[in-house]
């Protein structure tokens, strides 16, 4: 399938490619091969095949996955700068406007914490009872925090009970896990806390705080931090994120509010 789609685009004979991959890829080596653009660009990773134009990718344990790909554009044109630079994402008319519609009414009365409870990998799920004790020392601290527990299909049981362990009340209820709802619950949320970083680009875009939990791997930590003006993240010791306590999270939480509110 991807491959008529190359050659269909190679007949449009573009005059650059830019290789956004910060990684060594064989798949961007044959794309460059097969669309036979004028000029290519991109990072030097001492593959025999080089861009026309490239660099030494920055250190990723020291960079920001938005720093790297800003020097590689000022290579390309040294006015390029923009410090401001932040994920873009457009939400459906529809699906924000019912999310928008649905939270008006806990709106002026109370703040909304949209909880992302699903992740790509293992490693990155925080189990349940750190859920239900972080949100339980939320409440107690105060009775202004509604609650959005996010999640894909198949985690919907994660939610559930964390929802049978704590009052009913406190909880907002999701009206669809497609991916438009879910972003539209993260954009019009007063904070966000979160174990995977989809939900980390989703608030970036939108400038809403974040409170991140990340692996013990630096180049992640550092390559993915949020892009909000207010944020708290925090790395594990360990590969798993359950490593991360609960009482590190909500010191970050109560750090994090009297910031915003």
């Amino acid at each position: 399938m991807i491959y008529p789609l190359l050659l269909s685009l190679r007949n449009k004979r573009f005059d650059l490619l830019i290789d956004l991959n910060d990684d060594p890829s064989r798949t961007s080596r044959n794309i460059r091969k097969i669309l036979k653009v004028k000029i290519s660009a991109g990072f030097d990773f001492g593959e025999k095949e080089k861009p026309d134009i490239y660099l030494k990718r920055p250190d990723k344990e020291k960079t920001h996955i938005i720093e790297r790909l800003e020097t590689l554009l000022e290579t390309l044109d040294t006015e390029f700068r923009n410090t401001q630079l932040r994920p873009i994402l457009y939400i459906g008319k529809n699906e924000n406007n019912e999310i928008k519609n649905q939270l008006s009414s806990y709106k002026g009365s109370f703040n909304i914490i949209s909880v992302n409870l699903s992740a790509g990998a293992p490693i990155r799920y925080w189990e349940g009872k750190n859920w239900i004790m972080l949100i339980k020392n939320i409440i107690n601290l105060s009775g202004k925090w509604k609650f959005v527990l996010l999640s894909s299909h198949k985690d919907i049981y994660i939610a559930e009970k964390i929802r049978k362990a704590l009052p009913d009340n406190i909880f907002i209820p999701v009206l669809s896990d497609s991916f438009q709802h879910y972003a539209a619950y993260i954009c019009n949320s007063d904070l966000v806390i979160t174990a995977d970083t989809a939900a980390v680009h989703i608030a970036s875009a939108f400038n809403i705080p974040v409170l991140a939990l990340y692996p013990d791997y630096k180049w992640n930590y550092v390559s993915w931090q949020p892009l909000s003006q207010s944020y708290r993240a925090m790395r594990s010791d360990s590969h798993s994120i359950n490593s991360i306590k609960v009482e590190e999270v909500f010191k970050s939480f109560q750090e994090i509010i009297s910031v915003i509110q």
